[in-house]
């Protein structure tokens, strides 16, 4: 087989022998992964990729390496079914509970405590010393490979980072109690722009200080919050700890963290009612004479859009 490098995303052959011919099919955007990951410093962090894939293998009888409807199905469930709506971490960091719960308790930075139980299904653990895409990426292309046919030799996956330029942005992380699907998982989460308009005008400065707000933060309603001792509409730095339970349909999850690393908001953390209550933060710096108009968004190419009436 020719090993040759071949330029990244870019279709190519090679003959092997006089009939066989290796041949490489790409799918760009196959899927974009919303997750959350721990990093031994900063803490859990909501993340948001585009996914590429390259499958790379001999023609079949047809002509064909695998049929590309059956190809993005096939790998666009291992992703979603092993990491999306996930919390990404190494699995030193995971205790079996029995029951299939698990637990992760640990400290990041200077001695800041992670405590969280879940349902296995909420963690995608990593045969790694420590949480980095090139292990997750091998993870994943581990496991895809077990659902590709014989005449695929290998798969290679890309993640990328919605490019945003000098666009300021902001991580966060939550979970939907009363969502249907995997988004009642209480730690996965995004990667996020927010676009902010004053009077028609974008306004790149509120725009910075929205994500110095939410900097690395984690979303929370009251209803969640074990305790009353708690303020809507800001991080609970007066609180050394902040803990969340809840049971969804998928099953009991709890969290405690830090509660500088926590931001209680007055309605359920929907992109909706995030683009709302940003809206009207930001109505309140610049006064109520001005006409103010947010996008928050979630994750990559999609968002909800609130403005003043």
């Amino acid at each position: 087989m020719d090993n040759t490098p071949q330029p990244s995303g870019q279709p190519s052959t090679s003959v092997v022998g006089e009939h066989n011919e290796v041949v490489k099919l790409f799918v760009r955007e196959l899927t974009v992964l919303d997750y959350a990951f721990f990093d031994p410093q900063r803490g859990v962090l909501g993340g948001s990729l585009d996914v590429d894939v390259t499958f790379v293998g001999l023609l079949d009888h047809e002509g064909v390496v695998f049929d590309f409807s059956l190809a993005k199905k096939a790998v666009k469930k291992v992703i979603d079914d092993l990491c999306d709506h996930r919390l990404v971490l190494p699995n030193s960091l995971v205790r079996d509970l029995g029951d299939g719960m698990i637990e992760v308790d640990t400290t990041y930075g200077r001695g800041n405590r992670l405590l969280y139980q879940c349902p296995e299904e909420g963690v995608c653990a990593l045969d790694a010393d420590a949480y980095s895409l090139p292990a997750m990426r091998v993870h994943l292309m581990k496991e895809v490979m077990r659902v590709m046919p014989e005449n695929v030799d290998r798969v290679e996956l890309d993640f990328r980072d919605e490019e945003l330029g000098i666009a300021p942005h902001y991580r966060y992380t939550h979970g939907l109690k009363q969502h249907y699907g995997n988004c009642q998982r209480l730690l996965h989460g995004h990667r996020n722009r927010v676009d902010v308009f004053i009077d028609g005008q974008r306004e790149p400065s509120l725009e910075e200080r929205v994500c110095e707000m939410w900097k690395d933060i984690h979303l929370a309603i009251p209803e969640n919050l074990v305790g009353e001792e708690h303020e809507v509409g800001r991080r609970q730095d007066h609180l050394d700890a902040v803990s969340l339970d809840y049971t969804s349909s998928q099953g009991r999850f709890s969290l405690t963290l830090p509660g500088k690393a926590v931001y209680v908001m007055p309605l359920e953390t929907t992109v909706e009612n995030i683009s709302r209550h940003l809206r009207d933060l930001v109505q309140d710096w610049v006064g109520a004479d001005r006409h103010v108009e947010v996008f928050a968004y979630e994750g990559i190419r999609k968002g909800s859009r609130s403005a003043t009436l």
